[in-house]
């Protein structure tokens, strides 16, 4: 729906909606995952294969940019948020 709006011109208030849970979604399970990977896949990996720690240190830095840049993207969304909608918890 989003992507039929987008491409007509038009941004419906159900298209904004839409990509706003998907947005909202995708970065919750995009965070939950990397913390995932952090807390219990790299150390693992760290004490199994120790020349790889530096590579592990860099995914990690990444991890943090991303979650840096998802958390700038949430508080954009949420200044940006129809009330009614930031008074359901979605955002």
């Amino acid at each position: 729906m989003a992507q039929d709006a987008a491409a007509s011109g038009q941004f419906p208030e159900a298209a904004g909606r839409e990509l706003l849970l998907f947005c909202h979604g995708f970065c919750t399970a995009l965070i939950g995952h990397h913390e995932g990977e952090d807390r219990e896949l790299f150390p693992a990996i760290a004490a199994a294969y120790p020349h790889l720690r530096d590579t592990l240190r860099f995914l990690e830095q990444d991890h943090s940019m991303i979650a840096h840049l998802v958390g700038g993207l949430q508080s954009a969304l949420t200044e940006a948020a129809d009330p009614k909608v930031k008074s359901r918890g979605v955002v």
